[in-house]
C-alpha cells in the first residue's frame, strides 16, 4: 500500500516518508521491557506494524515512546540481533539494551 509515515506537521524539515510498503506483521503494541533500563515495565504502544519497502523494514506504532528495549522491535517481528543495520530514533535511552549487540553506534542529527 502507499503510505506516508512519520513526520511532525508543526516542525519545519520533518516531512513524512512516503512510499509503497508491504505489511509484514501486526501487533497490539503491548510488550514488556527485558533490558536494563525500565526492566519489567509493561508498555502499550497501540496498534503497531512491521512495514517493508524493498529491503528496509520499519517498526511503526500509533503511540509514542523512546526506544528503550529490543522488545519494541520484537513485538512486530523484527529480531534486532539478526539485523545488519538497525536504526533507532533515540538519543541515549537505547544504549543500555542495544549497546551490547552493536558493533558500532553511529549518532546522526537531523531536523525534526
Amino acid at each position: 500500500m502507499d503510505l506516508a509515515i512519520g513526520g511532525e506537521p508543526l516542525v519545519w524539515g520533518d516531512e513524512p516518508v512516503t512510499g509503497r510498503f508491504v505489511v509484514e506483521a501486526l501487533s497490539d503494541g503491548r510488550c514488556r521491557f527485558d533490558g536494563p533500563m525500565l526492566h519489567g515495565t509493561e508498555v502499550d504502544l497501540g496498534a503497531s506494524a512491521c512495514l517493508r519497502s524493498g529491503s528496509v523494514r520499519v517498526a511503526v506504532t500509533t503511540g509514542r515512546s523512546q526506544v528503550f528495549d529490543r522488545n519494541q522491535f520484537r513485538m512486530v517481528g523484527i529480531t534486532p540481533e539478526e539485523q545488519r543495520v538497525l536504526v533507532v530514533k533515540s538519543s541515549v535511552h537505547f544504549r543500555g539494551d542495544f549497546g551490547p549487540i552493536a558493533r558500532d553506534v553511529l549518532v546522526a542529527r537531523s531536523r525534526g
